[in-house]
């Protein structure tokens, strides 16, 4: 299409249909639906591995016309729609997607998650509502995600374990836990209650500037105790540094050929942020579905991706009458390319 076609229809582009959604309570309505629909095929396409994660990222987006914009100082990007995501930890997949659309006006609509702890038992729930398993699974969490009632509510639910960080003012640690006053730099304790399988791990490490740091984990699977040979650090501590990335990859991968355009408007940011995940879903989708079994090439898929979905649209336009000559030639020549 010609660039004004184009410009034109991204300006008025809406994702629902205004009359009939419910933007008095819940937030995040204009969005709503292309997000459920979005989370049904992405549970529906794959079955997960034994490994998953889940973390938050921040899109990028400075528009202020919405309610529940985040800033967070840590993130490349500093504002921006939050979003929390279930992940697969060997392979860039991405299973659920919450968004964090903050607290709906008046009563709490079905959408409303309280607390970050619950938005993992979301995801869960929507994922395995479309027929899928997790039981026998783990699940690797972060400090903000992880406590004691959570990840036994998680366990029992679901039949998984869960491993994660866990930050030392949470409720039902020791107080020799929580002060690493008195520990030498190295050592390193094991709790476990037998009746709830639930142990907390503790290392004290020193930092760069000299100062000791207590690293907890706490987990529900059989207690992983000992060092590893290669890095003499915990058992658990590398377990959780290599299924944590899971959502961190998929970022990686985002960042890297994004679509995002620049716009104020949240909605656009949030079709952005499903055309990257859903990019890095279908590449690793095409590459596990490899008879050579070689490493997907991501700007490759990428161009073949964008040819497959134009490539129709040009050839339906040659055919048009009133198609200038130096439009028909660049049409031609891009055909060639592809071919």
């Amino acid at each position: 299409m010609s660039l004004n076609r184009f410009v034109f229809l991204l300006s008025h582009l809406r994702l629902d249909h205004k009359p009939s959604r419910d933007s008095t309570r819940d937030k995040f309505a204009a969005a709503r639906e292309i997000l459920t629909l979005f989370n049904i095929q992405c549970a529906r396409t794959m079955q997960c591995g034994p490994w998953l994660a889940f973390d938050e990222t921040l899109y990028p987006n400075r528009g202020s016309g919405y309610g529940f914009r985040q800033f967070i100082d840590s993130k490349p990007w500093k504002y921006g729609i939050l979003y929390r995501s279930l992940n697969d930890a060997e392979v860039a997949y991405t299973y659920q997607v919450h968004a964090c659309a903050g607290k709906p006006v008046g009563e709490p609509t079905a959408h409303y998650v309280q607390g970050a702890a619950m938005s993992i038992i979301t995801c869960l729930d929507a994922y395995v509502a479309e027929g899928n398993t997790v039981k026998g699974c783990n699940v690797t969490i972060d400090r903000g995600y992880s406590g004691y009632d959570p990840i036994q509510h998680i366990g029992e639910k679901f039949e998984m374990t869960v491993v994660g960080t866990i930050c030392a003012n949470r409720k039902g640690l020791p107080a020799h836990f929580r002060n690493p006053v008195g520990r030498e730099v190295g050592d390193y304790q094991v709790l476990w209650d037998k009746d709830s399988n639930v142990n907390i791990h503790s290392e004290i490490v020193k930092k760069k500037s000299g100062k000791l740091n207590n690293v907890l984990l706490i987990s529900t699977m059989v207690p992983i105790v000992g060092l590893t040979k290669d890095s003499q650090k915990p058992a658990i501590v590398n377990l959780y540094n290599v299924t944590m990335g899971g959502t961190d990859v998929v970022d990686l991968l985002m960042s890297s050929k994004s679509v995002r355009w620049k716009s104020d408007r949240w909605t656009m940011s949030h079709l952005a942020y499903l055309l990257d995940t859903a990019a890095v879903n279908a590449n690793t989708i095409a590459g596990l579905h490899d008879d050579e079994g070689t490493k997907p090439d991501t700007r490759a898929f990428r161009y073949e991706l964008v040819a497959d979905l134009v490539i129709p649209h040009i050839r339906r336009r040659l055919v048009s009458r009133g198609i200038q000559k130096h439009v028909k030639m660049k049409a031609e020549l891009y055909l060639g390319m592809c071919y």
